[in-house]
């Protein structure tokens, strides 16, 4: 290849040409050609047919632009098979400019190294799906997100910042009411208070599960209250108390 590149006028062949005087022609033992179609796109077996044909069968091949630029136009489709490793070095800048769509497959591992910094613009929509696992490392701080649906994230400090400009009204939350089936020791001790300051009243430790109506996926929320019902006279009175850590903790001491 260096020879050629460094424009000496001859070069070595395959096949060597006989000396001038003799049979100055080169012996075809072995062609790949199906002489009799020499004016076919069959002319070629290797390659798909087409109205120009190039088959190296051995040594290597090389092209080179010296000076100038090279632009290549294919009207219709083009196609490419590389059936061992392809090495690709770009020296400046590179750009790509797909008109449609973009379809990339890779069988086994990708792995991309951008020294400096990256930059995505989405006019849409962005789908990403991870089969197992997907990790996202700045510095110290780590996020994991697996399968399961485990999300842990460590770091120094971890914030999270929403709106307050969200209003969510009655009609947006959803309310299931029951009576508490367990409790915990601080929940019964608020129970247990409040009956002995009102013993003739019934006493009922309730379960408030408050869930979405507009995001069905989202965590549900589960409050418990000590609902106390008394009858005086003709009435028959029901007021409900909210049973919050302070409260377990007050009783608790």
């Amino acid at each position: 290849m260096a020879s050629v590149f460094d424009r000496k006028s001859l070069t070595l062949t395959a096949c060597p040409v006989p000396e001038a005087g003799s049979d100055n022609h080169i012996q075809m033992q072995g062609s790949a050609a199906n002489w009799s179609a020499i004016t076919e796109p069959t002319f070629l077996s290797g390659p798909k047919p087409g109205q120009e044909q190039v088959l190296i069968r051995s040594g290597d091949q090389a092209e080179q632009v010296a000076l100038g630029n090279r632009w290549v136009e294919i009207k219709q489709q083009a196609w490419t098979h590389i059936h061992a490793k392809e090495i690709r070095a770009v020296d400046a800048d590179q750009e790509l400019t797909v008109g449609k769509n973009q379809a990339i497959h890779v069988v086994q591992n990708a792995t991309s190294q951008i020294d400096k910094n990256l930059s995505e613009t989405i006019g849409e929509m962005h789908d990403e799906v991870t089969g197992k696992q997907i990790k996202v490392q700045t510095g110290k701080a780590l996020t994991v997100m697996k399968n399961n649906g485990d999300i842990t994230t460590n770091g120094r400090q971890i914030k999270t910042k929403g709106t307050d400009d969200i209003v969510v009204t009655p009609s947006d939350v959803a309310v299931r009411s029951v009576h508490a089936v367990k409790a915990t020791a601080m929940q019964w001790a608020v129970v247990r208070s409040l009956q002995s300051l009102v013993p003739d009243a019934t006493v009922v430790l309730r379960e408030h599960v408050l869930s979405s109506k507009r995001h069905q996926d989202s965590a549900s929320l589960t409050i418990f209250g000590v609902l106390v019902t008394k009858r005086h006279g003709p009435f028959v009175l029901r007021r409900e108390y909210l049973v919050d850590a302070a409260q377990e903790a007050a009783v608790g001491s």
